[in-house]
């Protein structure tokens, strides 16, 4: 409550800033916490957490977008939707997370193991969500990339008008890290910083960042030759 009562003050009304409150809430956690339940009660406690700090926001005259996190990694934007926060702005939006290799295409609303059709069930009741986070790897940030599965959800968003941002700008060694990571015999690792005025050259991007990349700039993914100069290369 206090830090987003401090950052509404300094940055009143900023139309940059998006506050997303209760990024995952999960059930269990490393250090034994109980952590909350992948249902309708699980949502009643992150609602709980977040319909106060709501209520702080527009009380103070801060007008800004909210997002909500839900269960299971916010996989869960349907309990959202069948009990939504109370914005008198109606600028409380949902955030839901899925990995392409990991979290399958569903043409419906009616699977609650499923991703894909619990955003569709929130859609069709009229709540507003937003993907926070997704990756072209499997959930665990390696595998993949599974770029055709990407491409069905990206297509999915496109058509919904559900904005998303992508996991991960980092040069870790997993799939999902949109910048090259160090590889033993191959080119070092991209840097993190580009440097005042720069941007990152495609070659200094991993598959997953050089296909993101592409749907951002709404241009065709066509792959570069990534291999390390000296390299063999097939005959042929």
């Amino acid at each position: 409550m206090e830090f987003f009562r401090s950052v509404s003050a300094r940055y009143p009304n900023d139309p940059h800033l998006l506050y997303e409150l209760a990024n995952e809430p999960n059930g269990g956690s490393a250090d034994g916490q109980p952590g909350i339940p992948n249902d309708a009660d699980g949502w009643k406690a992150v609602k709980a957490y977040a319909q106060p700090i709501v209520d702080m926001l527009r009380e103070t005259g801060n007008g800004n977008i909210v997002i909500v996190g839900s269960p299971n990694w916010s996989q869960r934007p349907d309990l959202a939707a069948d009990d939504p926060i109370d914005d008198p702005l109606n600028r409380t939006m949902y955030a839901f997370h899925f990995y392409a290799g990991s979290h399958r295409f569903s043409a419906d609303s009616g699977d609650r193991q499923n991703v894909m059709s619990n955003v569709r069930y929130a859609l069709e009741r009229g709540a507003a969500v937003f993907a926070t986070e997704w990756g072209t790897s499997e959930a665990s940030g390696n595998g993949g990339p599974y770029l055709e599965a990407a491409d069905a959800w990206l297509s999915f968003l496109n058509e919904n008008n559900i904005s998303w941002t992508n996991w991960s700008l980092a040069n870790k060694d997993e799939t999902s890290a949109a910048l090259r990571p160090f590889t033993l015999g191959g080119l070092p690792s991209a840097p993190l910083d580009p440097g005042d005025g720069r941007a990152w050259t495609p070659e200094e991007l991993s598959v997953s960042g050089e296909y993101v990349r592409a749907r951002i700039k709404g241009i065709p993914y066509k792959p570069i030759d990534r291999r390390a100069p000296g390299a063999l290369r097939p005959l042929g």
